[in-house]
């Protein structure tokens, strides 16, 4: 038997839940991050033309009359253009919505990045003070004559200046070490290095390895023997 359209709106009330209360939604207006300008909230679109087919497919039938097949299939139709517009929409929009978020953050990371850079130039532009740290007083050291009269054997006084070169706070290069070691001769010693040229002069291994082969050579042990059996002992060692 057929249905009229009252018919099928009373039995539908009757088997389904009744709706929920639609709940009041805020509709916060949209900021941009950046420019601070509203923009347009998605939320406040109108779907009036999505649901208008809908309104109409079942508007031309009176409450007494009969629903026969076509309107349902008119209802089916109209529902699933309803559902697939809505679908494109939600798209559409879901799309926009991105590109005006990835614009934003763009935008937000050039001003960053135009922020930083103006902050990393002020911070060059601040002069800068110097401070001369003065290096902590080392022990002395008598200069290396190479006299043999009074004078200290040379592997001795190398290690002692060896020793004061290891206390000073930073390292020193092999050139900074050899105008070290030179600025501590005197006598027959520093006349010696003028038989070196520059280049040795700058090194440390090549200064040490002249001197020694000068003042240690098996010539001059030879002659300081004698010179030591000759030197009268101090009353104490008799």
């Amino acid at each position: 038997m057929p249905l009229t359209r009252s018919q099928s709106s009373s039995i539908a009330a009757s088997t389904s839940p009744s709706a929920p209360e639609p709940e009041t939604e805020l509709q916060p207006q949209g900021n941009n991050l950046i420019t601070g300008v509203d923009t347009p909230n998605i939320e406040n679109v109108s779907y009036g033309f999505v649901t208008a087919p809908l309104d109409d497919s079942l508007s031309i039938l009176d409450d007494s009359a009969v629903l026969h097949v076509k309107d349902g299939e008119a209802l089916r139709d109209a529902t699933s253009a309803a559902i697939t517009q809505v679908c494109r929409e939600s798209r559409s929009q879901t799309s926009a919505l991105a590109h005006r978020i990835n614009e934003d953050n763009a935008s937000l990371s050039s001003k960053l990045n135009e922020s930083s850079t103006a902050v990393g130039s002020r911070l060059d532009a601040i002069p800068t003070i110097a401070m001369l740290a003065q290096d902590s007083p080392s022990p002395k050291i008598a200069p290396f004559t190479g006299s043999s009269e009074h004078g200290i054997q040379f592997s001795i006084w190398l290690r002692r200046l060896n020793d004061i070169i290891r206390m000073r706070p930073s390292e020193l290069s092999s050139e900074q070490k050899a105008n070290f070691l030179i600025g501590h001769l005197d006598g027959v010693a520093r006349e010696k290095m003028e038989e070196l040229d520059e280049g040795a002069r700058n090194s440390f291994d090549a200064v040490t390895t002249h001197l020694r082969n000068v003042f240690e050579s098996p010539q001059q042990r030879y002659f300081a023997r004698p010179k030591l059996r000759t030197t009268p002992l101090l009353p104490s060692r008799q």
